[in-house]
């Protein structure tokens, strides 16, 4: 945001057109920025154009915002349940409450580190989330495994009484991102993991469904997601599902021709 303002603060809104947009990402590309890192910055600027139309009617027209090219490559990095065991024990207790139920639930880091009590049913096994609270504005309500259900029970167990959140540190307070990320990053390289981020743990819950035989629509539902395109991007089929899909289809062909071989020989005892 510091850097949407600084280039684009001096200008008038009329002035903000295609080419300053442009000069804008050509200066971030110098700077050294990827192409996903420029997006997220391009997608600041389209958030206040949207809501100077929208919400306060200050404009007219959004201008049109090119994003980079190759920045909407598909991430194929989620953990194995050994990869992701090994990084749990790697990480500080505080940290493992978070990180179970983020990959057991799918919920994103803000979610689960603002994670209020009143939102986590532990009766019924539920986590319910109000539409401010969702990136696409909806109610949202889902069911805990049993893996984060036992975390989200230790961590109200033993957290600080006088507190609303689920996880937070002795005065009650709910944990600084920034430390969250320090100490993930500092798990990551005792596990000797690569390449992976704590958002990544979203991918490895749509992954793991996916590969268990949840179907896409329902799996949608479960992260709050109005459609199945950007379920797609989360949900990852491993290689030997792949191969273990190809199986079935060739012994599903084999079942076929003996069947149809045998129906043959039928006719042919039955000819004059």
């Amino acid at each position: 945001m510091k850097q949407v303002k600084e280039f684009f603060g001096p200008h008038t809104v009329s002035q903000i057109n295609p080419a300053l947009i442009e000069d804008f990402k050509q200066r971030r590309k110098s700077a050294g920025d990827r192409p996903s890192t420029i997006v997220r910055k391009l997608n600041i600027l389209k958030r206040i154009f949207n809501l100077a139309k929208k919400r306060w009617m200050w404009v007219k027209d959004v201008p049109p915002i090119e994003m980079p090219a190759k920045a909407d490559r598909k991430r194929l990095r989620y953990l194995s349940f050994a990869e992701y065991h090994k990084l749990l024990g790697k990480c500080e207790p505080w940290l493992q409450g978070p990180v179970i139920v983020a990959a057991w639930t799918g919920l994103r880091k803000g979610n689960v580190l603002n994670l209020k009590r009143s939102q986590a049913n532990i009766f019924n096994r539920t986590i319910s989330l109000d539409g401010s609270e969702t990136k696409n504005g909806e109610h949202l309500i889902i069911p805990i495994a049993m893996p984060a259900l036992e975390a989200i029970k230790e961590a109200m167990k033993v957290t600080h009484l006088n507190s609303p959140y689920v996880f937070c540190t002795a005065d009650g307070k709910p944990f600084y991102p920034m430390e969250v990320q320090r100490a993930f990053k500092d798990a990551l390289t005792k596990a000797e993991i690569e390449d992976f981020r704590f958002h990544d743990l979203r991918h490895c819950f749509a992954s793991w469904n996916r590969q268990a035989g949840v179907d896409l629509d329902t799996l949608a539902d479960l992260m709050g997601h109005k459609d199945t395109r950007m379920t797609r991007r989360y949900a990852h089929i491993g290689p030997q599902h792949l191969a273990d899909a190809i199986v079935q289809l060739e012994k599903s062909y084999v079942k076929f021709g003996t069947i149809s071989e045998q129906s043959n020989e039928k006719e042919l005892r039955q000819s004059p």
